[in-house]
């Protein structure tokens, strides 16, 4: 494979990703922690789209607790959107194999 090749597969490996990425702004993933008292929406690029605190769970004013929930649900939505991403690029690698688009 001479340079010009090489370059032009990587252009297009790199606008496939920016495709991708652009993609999976429009997936999203739902966590709740506390029956719901804490909620996170994130896409899948793993951008919080919606945070909601259940006015009740403020009242109760655990300011700690809150943010340890907080994060408890962080945590879990982004490990849900890491396998969502996962799973849409084992997706788009196979069929880009399948039809025999690298080999």
């Amino acid at each position: 494979m001479d340079a010009d090749n090489l370059m032009l597969l990587l252009k297009n490996a790199a606008e496939e990703m920016q495709g991708s990425k652009k993609e999976l702004e429009n997936f999203f993933v739902d966590e709740s922690v506390e029956n719901g008292m804490i909620k996170v929406k994130m896409n899948g690029n793993c951008e919080i789209q919606n945070l909601s605190i259940s006015q009740e769970l403020i009242n109760e004013g655990d300011k700690e607790a809150i943010e340890d929930l907080v994060i408890l649900a962080f945590n879990r939505a982004v490990e849900k959107a890491n396998k969502l991403k996962d799973k849409y690029f084992a997706d788009k690698a196979g069929s880009v194999l399948g039809a025999g688009g690298l080999f």
